[in-house]
């Protein structure tokens, strides 16, 4: 059963979930990286990760591995990364892994250190990125011109599939 299979190994070898809440994890500086591994190696079904309320942004190794394992997984389309810990730094690291992802469309960053610099770095990536259709800033420290600005790439971005079933279209 699933309980004799390590977390990690599972995510890994053995989950064919669509949707992870891997939210508030009590033991996450000992599991962040092993469960970082399993999304890039593994995890190939899934489609939504949910990671609010763990220090990602907030520790470089971690930030670096989930990162890389989101610009390396193939089908990963909601990525909740809610009060994690993100600065401007981190969501700049993030916004270099969204740039040419094919078909994640909808990040959540709100509740973090994010502020102007960081949004503007977001906002880089939304528009080469013309796949992302939702990137969540809200309660964040940017400005609401900042805001304001991502805002009006994400409505263009969304103007691409007017017509044609919205999100729906993306999900298999």
């Amino acid at each position: 059963g699933v309980g004799a299979v390590p977390p990690p190994r599972y995510l890994r070898d053995v989950c064919r979930a669509r949707w992870v809440d891997l939210s508030r994890l009590g033991r996450w500086p000992d599991v962040s990286l092993a469960a970082a591994g399993a999304l890039r190696h593994g995890l190939r079904a899934l489609r939504s990760l949910a990671l609010d309320g763990n220090d990602v942004g907030g520790c470089p190794r971690a930030l670096e591995a989930w990162c890389e394992a989101v610009e390396e997984h193939p089908g990963l389309q909601r990525l909740s990364l809610r009060d994690t810990g993100f600065t401007n730094a981190s969501a700049s690291r993030l916004a270099a892994a969204l740039r040419e992802h094919s078909v994640l469309f909808s990040v959540d960053l709100s509740s973090n250190r994010i502020g102007d610099a960081g949004v503007e770095a977001l906002t880089g990536a939304v528009t080469e990125n013309r796949v992302l259709l939702e990137l969540g800033v809200e309660d964040t420290d940017a400005t609401a011109a900042a805001r304001n600005t991502l805002e009006a790439v994400l409505e263009r971005n969304r103007g691409r599939f007017e017509g044609q079933g919205g999100c729906a279209k993306l999900l298999p």
